[in-house]
């Protein structure tokens, strides 16, 4: 393998958020959904093509933009029947809940889906191992770093052969892990989204990035609608300080900053792709399925 990149969309409103529990109004919440077109904005200007990872329970509003990204080729793939932790259900729920919802989007956009995201990066080593047989191909839902104190730690991948970093290549299916962290006192944490490149100084976060390019380590990136979208959060939501800091901070810089992060890799000699496009091209140095995966039929 050379230095690859993947830049990754979960496709989610923001009253799916992990961060609204029970006793949030969620009703009074606003769309995030404009952020989707300024995500396609930047992926247009910086010509890189995305995979986005899509809630079953989403996929009719967002059905234009959806059909609009397979146009422009990037890969659908799937993100749950809805946000809720996959450790939610008992196993065989979560079995008949991902092929409804799998099966839902691939019907209504004419697509073989098959990449899996786990909701908040948590999933059980039981849901993981039936992936596979569910008709998956690879997942990009783990993060080996610090525990996840509020969800899960991440399955154990035995059998599994590790490369470029953070690539691990099970017979018949991948997991493309997501960066951490390499030094300093946030070691540990998600890279490549969230907390640290949006809420962080940018320089700390460019600095990290330019260790695992150093090293040689696929890079995933990953983004959501909210981030990206123009919504003030009204009061009286029920929500911890770090939810609300956590959904409205960096918003107005992170656009900017998610493109420094991209002509970085791209100045580096990094090539972006769609996770089912790497696995059918030469490049992976196996070829994973000879079925397209998530783009047209």
């Amino acid at each position: 393998m050379g230095k690859e990149a993947f830049l990754s969309f979960d496709v989610e409103e923001l009253s799916d958020s992990l961060c609204f529990g029970q006793k949030s109004r969620k009703k009074d919440l606003p769309s995030a959904m404009d952020g989707m077109e300024a995500f396609f904005s930047l992926c247009e200007k910086l010509s890189v093509k995305a995979t986005l990872f899509v809630l079953a329970s989403r996929v009719d509003e967002c059905l234009p933009f959806l059909k609009r990204a397979l146009d422009e080729g990037f890969e659908i793939a799937f993100h749950g029947y809805e946000h809720v932790l996959a450790s939610s259900y008992p196993l065989e729920e979560f079995k008949r809940k991902t092929l409804e919802g799998k099966g839902e989007i691939e019907r209504k956009l004419g697509v073989t889906i098959r990449g899996y995201r786990a909701p908040g990066w948590a999933i059980t080593q039981e849901e993981y191992q039936a992936l596979p047989e569910l008709g998956f191909s690879y997942s990009s839902s783990l993060c080996y770093g610090k525990e996840w104190a509020c969800f899960l730690p991440p399955p154990k991948l035995e059998g599994y052969r590790k490369e470029d970093g953070f690539l691990y290549r099970g017979d018949s299916f991948c997991e493309f892990a997501l960066p951490t962290v390499p030094k300093g006192p946030f070691r540990g944490l998600a890279l490549g989204g969230g907390v640290v490149p949006r809420l962080f100084p940018f320089r700390d976060t460019l600095s990290y990035l330019k260790t695992r390019i150093q090293n040689g380590d696929a890079i995933v990136l990953n983004a959501h609608p909210f981030e990206f979208s123009r919504f003030r959060l009204p009061k009286g939501l029920g929500l911890h300080f770090y939810d609300r800091l956590y959904l409205e901070k960096g918003k107005a810089s992170w656009a900017k900053r998610l493109e420094g992060m991209i002509l970085l890799l791209k100045k580096e000699g990094y090539v972006f792709d769609t996770f089912s496009s790497f696995l059918r091209s030469p490049r992976s140095g196996e070829i994973a399925s000879s079925e397209e995966g998530g783009g047209k039929v």
